[in-house]
């Protein structure tokens, strides 16, 4: 029922050092922003992205350049205020926000 939800307030958890959502992790917040505009709940979402340090012994390339990439990208979306201009079938304003209101990357 809406009118019970004042606003909605969504945590995604990640891990920037891939393998368990980094890549995907704007995919989803922008998933979840198009979806709460669309039947007009009020939303905040936060991302919480975890960034360990690399073992040496264990792919540690490949986990800081998926870190290195997975920041960037985030990056990317709030000095753009979003992906793109806005495209056929999205709901309004959606494509000229960031993913996520807030960011808090844990080291």
């Amino acid at each position: 029922d809406k009118a019970l939800v004042t606003r909605l307030n969504v945590h995604i958890v990640s891990s920037a050092s891939g393998g368990t959502g980094g890549a995907i992790s704007a995919e989803i917040g922008f998933l979840i922003r198009h979806m709460t505009e669309t039947i007009k709940i009020p939303v905040e979402i936060n991302l919480v992205l975890m960034c360990a340090s690399p073992n040496p012994l264990a792919n540690a390339d490949l986990s800081s350049a998926s870190a290195i990439s997975c920041l960037l990208e985030v990056n990317h979306y709030f000095r753009t205020n979003g992906l793109h201009p806005p495209l056929p079938g999205l709901a309004e304003g959606v494509a000229s926000k960031p993913p996520f209101d807030h960011v808090k990357l844990l080291y």
